[in-house]
């Protein structure tokens, strides 16, 4: 953790048990709020990492810890009846491809900083994963904010990642 970017991002990954933990326990304004905190390291994280030298274990470590904080959210979510089973599935699955994609060109030698598609499909993630958290499974709205986080997992099918589209050639 020799930055404070790398420090912010794997406290991102770390927040994923808590967050879990609230969400169970159907403690919706405490999930909601750790959940929105680790959320915006990855704000502050990405402000370290343009300010330091380059840090090829935090290009790997930042999006990891996203995956980590929407996976672990998503399953938790799922436990509670939340979010569908399917719903859940997608998601883990897309991030966990991506993932096995990033560790491969890692180990291959190939290092990619995050683009800007795939920035602003962790946004859009992270916001539509905060409103399901926050909307209690019988409020009039959840349908909706499930809606919408459907919709951004399947951009996020649709989108791909270019390093599993090169390593799928």
């Amino acid at each position: 953790m020799r930055t404070a970017a790398n420090a912010l991002a794997a406290s991102r990954a770390v927040a994923t048990l808590p967050i879990a933990w609230a969400i169970t326990q159907e403690e919706r304004w405490l999930a909601f709020v750790w959940f929105s905190a680790a959320a915006l390291t990855d704000l502050a994280d990405g402000w370290f990492a343009r300010r330091g030298r380059r840090d090829v274990f935090g290009e790997l470590l930042d999006p990891l810890a996203d995956k980590i904080l929407v996976g672990g959210t998503t399953v938790a979510l799922a436990f509670a009846r939340s979010i569908s089973l399917e719903l859940a599935v997608l998601i883990v699955v897309r991030e966990s491809v991506v993932a096995v994609a990033r560790l491969a060109a890692y180990r291959a030698g190939t290092h990619h900083a995050a683009e800007g598609y795939g920035k602003a499909k962790t946004a859009l993630q992270f916001a539509a994963l905060a409103l399901v958290v926050a909307a209690h499974p019988m409020a009039p709205a959840h349908g909706t904010v499930v809606a919408v986080l459907w919709g951004v997992a399947l951009l996020g099918i649709a989108t791909g990642d270019p390093r599993v589209r090169l390593e799928a050639r």
